[in-house]
């Protein structure tokens, strides 16, 4: 029994602010024990961009269901696998680094991966 997370996007989806719809779902024994789908705060420059957005939400969310879990005395041993479809995003996120182009989302993004 394994904490998993899966994310999705649609990049600049709401055409008055041009911001993306994000959606992500945690998962644990096969059911679903958190969601969220909602408009991003800010406006994505790229499809990477926006994908890397919701992966760092997710990762908070995980973050928070991980210590839930401990509280009630489920230990996570192993790390929270997190499945995206954006390749760039994820090479950018196991890279833990921003490249030359994405060095905007330093401070509120790549927090999470220190």
């Amino acid at each position: 029994m394994q904490l998993m997370a899966y994310v999705d996007w649609d990049w600049a989806m709401n055409t008055e602010k041009r911001t993306s719809m994000m959606g992500m779902v945690l998962m644990y024994g096969g059911g679903v024990i958190g969601y969220k789908s909602k408009f991003q705060s800010i406006m994505a420059h790229s499809s990477t961009e926006a994908e890397f957005i919701v992966m760092c939400d997710t990762a908070k969310m995980i973050l928070f269901f991980r210590s839930l879990l401990h509280y009630i005395g489920i230990e996570q041993s192993d790390a929270t696998i997190l499945f995206d479809d954006n390749t760039e995003a994820l090479l950018m996120a196991n890279a833990q680094q921003p490249t030359c182009r994405t060095r905007h989302m330093d401070i509120k993004h790549f927090t999470l991966l220190d």
